[in-house]
C-alpha cells in the first residue's frame, strides 16, 4: 500500500523536516524529498543519480515555500569498498548502533532524533 511519507511526517513534526537527505540516488525519492521539508528547509541530494537522469519538480513551490537544494559529490565506488571493509570485520561498527528499529515501527525513529543517547538508528527488515 502507498503511503504519503510526506503528509505523516508533517503529521509528526507537523510543519515537515528542517533538513531532508536523500542518500539513495532515486529519482522519484529526490522530486518527492522537496515536499518532505519546511518552509525555508533544505533538502541535501546525496545519492547518486544516474548521470542523464531527470526530475520534475514545481519552481514556484520551491520559491513559495523558500527552500534550498544543496548537491553533495558522493563517490559511486565508495560504497563497494566500505561494504567489503565491513564484511572483512577489520572496522567494528556494532558499537555505534545504539537502537535497533524493526521496519513495522519506523516512526519511532522520529521520537529518537536528538536524544543524547542516539549515535546510530538501525532499521531492521526482518
Amino acid at each position: 500500500m502507498h503511503q504519503d511519507v510526506g503528509a505523516q511526517l508533517r503529521q509528526i513534526r507537523r510543519i515537515g523536516a528542517d533538513v531532508v537527505f536523500e542518500a539513495a540516488g532515486n529519482l522519484k525519492l529526490q522530486a518527492a524529498s522537496v515536499y518532505y521539508a519546511r518552509k525555508g528547509g533544505t533538502i541535501v541530494w546525496f545519492g547518486c543519480s544516474p548521470v542523464d537522469g531527470q526530475i520534475e519538480i514545481k519552481p514556484y513551490y520551491i520559491n513559495d515555500s523558500e527552500l534550498k537544494i544543496s548537491g553533495s559529490f558522493n563517490n559511486p565506488f565508495a560504497t563497494a569498498r566500505a561494504v567489503r571493509l565491513l564484511g572483512s570485520n577489520k572496522v567494528r561498527v556494532d558499537n555505534l548502533i545504539s537502537h535497533r528499529i524493526p521496519l513495522r515501527d519506523y516512526l519511532a525513529v522520529f521520537n529518537l532524533f536528538g536524544k543524547p543517547d542516539t549515535m546510530k538508528l538501525m532499521v531492521n527488515t526482518e
